[in-house]
């Protein structure tokens, strides 16, 4: 009889034991509807400059250049009144890495309210912030000559527009000086004039590094007559130019299943760099420019995981 209850007694503490147990390992092995916050978590922001580090530029009002950009909700855009110029806001970068558009982030108002209660009910951008911490920044000081945003341009992002205006450009104060190799990436959309050249990123030298071609579904990188790949009008692209002065240049547009590995000139940068437009006044654009960079640096091995990272659903622009 004791043998028989003491091993009734070590069922029962068995069974109870493992009672115990079985919401932990639900919980943990995520079934029953539960997970464990580490399965739970979301996958953290990875920007370009968390691919590649180094960049000695980038813009973007939409996104942070790098997660440690995105956690100090770093600065993106000011923008202005396009009525008048008066100041509206500073965009900022969420921890998400995407842009703060919620309702506090123009003092307690969105953006998109504020920019629609703002003189003219648009806004226009004065300064896109190098989110490098190199001070690269592009700026326009003339109310008439600044881009305009618009809102929801691509995956709900805001982007600066063109339309048509040849003086419409963001540039730096200074110059950047940097011999080859160097490497430019940028997110554009063409959306008018399509046999006209228009300008994704120049400098006052009038290099021409990226541009919509003067032919319709085409892009040019490098400098002179350049590069031309194909880029559907109409259309958000990805796009990375490498400039090393020999035959194992390379720009892709995209994906490596549009990609040319020709020469892009052997100059260097040494100059204003003028976004969305040159510096001689013909450099107009129809169409959006969401992002773009330099970096001092051969890009060549991780061009694919930049252009992923440009058309990311979960990073990028969604494209």
């Amino acid at each position: 009889m004791k043998w028989r209850l003491a091993l009734a007694v070590v069922l029962t503490a068995l069974l109870s034991f493992a009672a115990l147990q079985t919401p932990r390992a639900q919980f943990n092995g995520c079934s029953a509807g539960f997970c464990s916050p580490a399965k739970a978590a979301t996958a953290s922001y990875q920007g370009p400059g968390d691919i590649t580090s180094g960049a000695i530029a980038f813009y973007s009002a939409g996104r942070a250049y790098n997660a440690a950009y995105a956690a100090s909700n770093g600065n993106l855009a000011d923008l202005v009144a396009t009525g008048n110029g008066t100041a509206v806001c500073t965009l900022k970068a969420l921890s998400t890495g995407y842009v703060n558009l919620t309702s506090s982030a123009c003092a307690g108002q969105t953006p998109a309210a504020a920019c629609a209660a703002a003189n003219g009910g648009t806004c226009s951008i004065t300064k896109l912030y190098d989110q490098t911490g190199t001070g690269n920044h592009v700026v326009q000081a003339t109310l008439a000559n600044m881009p305009a945003l618009t809102f929801n341009a691509q995956n709900g992002l805001p982007c600066p527009a063109g339309t048509n205006n040849a003086a419409t450009q963001l540039a730096t104060a200074g110059s950047i000086t940097q011999a080859q190799p160097f490497t430019f990436i940028a997110v554009a959309n063409r959306t008018g004039s399509v046999t006209t050249n228009q300008f994704i990123f120049d400098n006052s030298a009038a290099q021409n590094f990226l541009r919509f071609s003067a032919a319709a579904n085409s892009v040019v990188a490098g400098s002179n007559t350049g590069v031309t790949l194909t880029a559907n009008d109409n259309a958000f692209h990805a796009m990375l130019a490498v400039a090393n002065g020999a035959i194992s240049s390379l720009f892709a547009v995209d994906s490596s299943a549009n990609i040319s590995t020709s020469t892009l000139g052997t100059f260097g940068l040494a100059s204003n760099q003028f976004y969305m437009g040159r510096n001689t006044g013909v450099g107009l654009l129809s169409g959006f420019v969401c992002e773009a960079g330099i970096w001092p640096a051969d890009l060549n091995a991780s061009y694919q995981a930049m252009l992923a990272n440009m058309r990311s659903a979960t990073n990028g622009w969604n494209f």
